[in-house]
């Protein structure tokens, strides 16, 4: 039996949606925007960028060079703006709006893996200004000895153990027994070990870039 094309497609249409791929389908016929695929591309290819610089800083320790940061920035920015000069996009004025999300998701990203060895103490310990006779007595697995007398100090930086934010050196929340690092644009930083970008703009006091 010979099959009317338009038929054949509703068959085919049908048969993928028995497969799990009806919204597949109906995403297809309508949701096609050379422009939109783009912006989705540019905006993978800045996360991809900072993540590689983050990398290195935690497996090597190189340092992030901010001439870099600002390149991976710019394939958002940059790239935004040239694909609305030509036109034909469905959305516009939004490169501000990604950022800010593409910065969100690697510093989530960062704030979760960028961690120490499971070395900080188990509670009960003792919070910081409270008394100590070494590390392992401290929440924040630091014992002033030069203190008269000995006393329990902060975690400096991100990644530090705590049992409350007053264990961090920093205006942060204490996160599954670490001090969370600070995004871009959130509270001042004191230094670049605060910030999920490793990049806190000093001496002026400032928010992480």
């Amino acid at each position: 039996m010979e099959i009317a094309a338009g038929r054949h497609d509703e068959i085919n249409d049908s048969a993928l949606c028995h497969l799990g791929r009806c919204s597949a389908v109906a995403r297809d016929a309508g949701a096609q925007n050379k422009c939109q695929a783009l912006k989705i591309q540019d905006a993978g290819k800045k996360a991809a960028c900072i993540a590689a610089l983050q990398a290195k800083f935690v497996g090597k320790g190189t340092p992030i060079d901010p001439t870099k940061l600002a390149k991976c920035n710019a394939k958002v920015t940059d790239a935004y703006a040239k694909l609305e000069a030509k036109g034909g996009c469905n959305t516009t004025n939004d490169a501000a709006t990604i950022e800010g999300q593409v910065d969100t998701f690697v510093d989530g990203l960062v704030s979760a893996l960028d961690v120490g060895p499971s070395n900080c103490p188990e509670a009960p310990c003792t919070t910081y200004g409270g008394s100590c006779s070494g590390n392992g007595d401290c929440c924040s697995n630091n014992c002033e000895l030069s203190g008269s007398p000995p006393f329990c100090g902060v975690s400096l930086g991100a990644g530090g153990c705590c049992q409350s934010a007053d264990d961090c050196s920093f205006p942060t929340t204490c996160t599954a027994g670490r001090c969370a690092c600070l995004p871009s644009g959130g509270a001042i930083c004191g230094s670049n070990a605060d910030c999920c970008s490793h990049n806190c703009p000093m001496p002026t006091l400032s928010s992480c870039q």
